[in-house]
């Protein structure tokens, strides 16, 4: 009996020493990321300084101020953990929020605990002033805030040199036109508190306030897939228009507005073996004269060019078997595990192969006939682990329309899932950057949007797969998504799987893996019937995805 309780009790003594060891190397692991806090934030005018907790394992840190709308101020990243950081575009009496991520070596990430929340008080220019300046009149320049609780000073400058200093203690201050009468460049105007500068505004008198913009995507005489394709650019700020004009060769088949930086210009424009240029077009308020422009032109391949291969899971037990997908309807996989080229050194894959460590296989798809490019190359980070539960962030678009149809969809996610180790957190926000910071916070797996879709003729149908890119590391499983998904839907429902460029932020938010599925266009009969009849296909067709592609058998 004795020695039955002596091996019981070095068998415990074991167990715990064994668990305490674990723990220690994983709490000291660089892969390990520990809560941490913000200690303190202060500010004089719209200079920040932040302290925060250093902790060990983080690579580099985030800095992102929030608007009170959840649109992104202001955004750094830093390897310090203290910083100070002016933010010259604060508006008075708004509310803002400061959110600090840590990030390690693998993407990882964790939220500091104590996010900081305030509201600015100090007197700003108001956003509604106008950049621009005539001579023929006075100009009225508004002031947000109390002026009265301080001896603020407003100080106007021209080419370096002050013209006007002088005490102010109303919102509505009146600049005479003669201070800008046949000057020609921008009037530096700020506002003091005693020495230091709390607001600051420019006027451009004679000139354009628009600066030069330029195109970076495409590039000039690129050859482009046949494809949607990615317009950015940058520059032309304090433009109050934009519009995009589309040239092939020189005949103009489209000129169209555009709200943003970041543009997809449909497949649907472009034909094989022939060239395009864009014209971008930056306007103040309409006046032709503070115009800007940049404008690019490129190819698009005479040949299709494969898409690349893809694989049905990510996370494996010893032993696991990988198996190599080709969406493609011609062409042959070939792959390498050792971090060679594919191109060069691959091996032809025939059948699911076994994989017993991590690794990175790499992966092209090539058509022996040479009737179409070869893909790229993509990379594929195999992880031989599984978690003891996988949380699943499930963002529905939940307005009037479509809320009785998603929210089916939702709670047959969750009978369907409740079987495995998945945690499903659904959004209470429709706002974007509320959602994603709550995903991130809670150290998701994947965030999955859910949505519908309208047409202006109500004539489109069908379901769409998104991601931000095809090296995205959501390739794969949007593609399983997709293949799932058809077998839910009627013939030729498939939109494909299709890439936002960076253009939507709940897609590039560096959770492990983001998807958006349109699932169906509830303006349009056909399409509204089938989705409220057979929304528990669509549901298992998600499920099943999610199953196979996370091995949760």
């Amino acid at each position: 009996m004795k020695r039955t309780l002596l091996i019981i009790s070095f068998i415990i003594l074991v167990f715990i020493g064994t668990t305490m060891t674990v723990s220690y190397r994983l709490i000291n692991s660089e892969d390990y990321l520990k809560s941490f806090n913000i200690i303190s934030v202060s500010n004089v005018s719209t200079k920040f300084n932040i302290n925060f907790e250093k902790i060990k394992g983080a690579k580099d840190y985030e800095i992102v101020f929030y608007n009170e709308d959840d649109s992104i101020l202001y955004k750094e990243n830093t390897k310090s953990n203290n910083i100070i950081i002016d933010l010259n575009n604060i508006e008075n009496n708004k509310r803002y929020q400061l959110m600090i991520y840590a990030y390690n070596d693998n993407g990882k990430y964790i939220t500091v605990n104590n996010p900081y929340t305030f509201t600015y008080l100090e007197p700003t220019f108001n956003p509604k002033n106008t950049l621009t300046f005539t001579d023929n009149k006075d100009y009225e320049l508004l002031i947000d805030g109390n002026l009265l609780k301080k001896n603020y000073y407003l100080e106007i400058s021209f080419e370096n040199k002050v013209i006007k200093k002088e005490i102010i203690k109303e919102n509505t201050y009146t600049i005479n036109k003669e201070l800008f009468n046949g000057k020609k460049g921008i009037f530096d105007i700020k506002l003091y508190d005693q020495n230091t500068v709390i607001s600051k505004f420019n006027i451009y008198n004679n000139m354009s306030p628009i600066s030069n913009i330029t195109i970076d995507s495409p590039k000039t005489n690129e050859s482009l897939d046949y494809d949607d394709v990615n317009l950015t650019f940058t520059g032309g700020d304090n433009a109050t228009s934009y519009s995009l004009v589309i040239f092939k060769g020189e005949t103009l088949i489209k000129k169209t507005n555009i709200n943003k930086n970041n543009v997809i210009i449909s497949s649907s424009f472009f034909n094989k073996g022939e060239n395009y240029t864009f014209k971008v077009y930056a306007y103040y308020n309409d006046i032709d004269s503070y115009t800007k422009s940049s404008e690019v032109s490129f190819k698009i391949k005479d040949k299709d060019t494969l898409k690349p291969a893809y694989i049905s899971n990510n996370y494996l037990f010893n032993n696991g078997k990988i198996t190599l997908n080709n969406p493609n309807d011609t062409g042959k996989i070939y792959y390498t595990i050792n971090g060679d080229d594919p191109s060069i050194n691959g091996l032809e894959y025939k059948e699911p192969f076994n994989i017993n460590e991590n690794a990175v296989i790499k992966t092209i798809v090539i058509d022996d006939n040479n009737t179409k490019n070869n893909s790229k190359i993509n990379s594929f980070d195999i992880n031989i682990a599984k978690k003891d539960k996988y949380k699943i962030y499930l963002n529905l678009n939940n307005n009037d329309l479509n809320k009785t149809l998603l929210n089916n969809i939702k709670d047959s996610l969750i009978e369907q899932l409740s079987k495995y180790s998945v945690e499903i957190i659904i959004n209470e926000s429709n706002n974007t950057n509320t959602n994603i910071n709550e995903a991130k916070s809670k150290m998701v797996d994947l965030y999955l949007s859910l949505k519908t879709n309208t047409s202006s003729n109500h004539e489109l149908n069908g379901y769409s797969i998104w991601i931000n890119n095809d090296s995205s590391s959501s390739y794969s499983l949007g593609n399983l998504f997709n293949s799932n998904l058809k077998k839910a839907y009627y013939e030729n429902a498939s939109k494909g799987l299709k890439y936002t460029f960076d253009s939507l932020d709940e897609l590039k938010n560096n959770i492990p893996y983001s998807i958006l599925i349109n699932i169906g266009y509830i303006d349009n009969d056909t399409d509204l019937k089938y989705l409220t009849d057979n929304y528990k296909n669509i549901s298992n067709g998600i499920s099943k995805t999610i199953i196979e592609y996370f091995g949760l058998f």
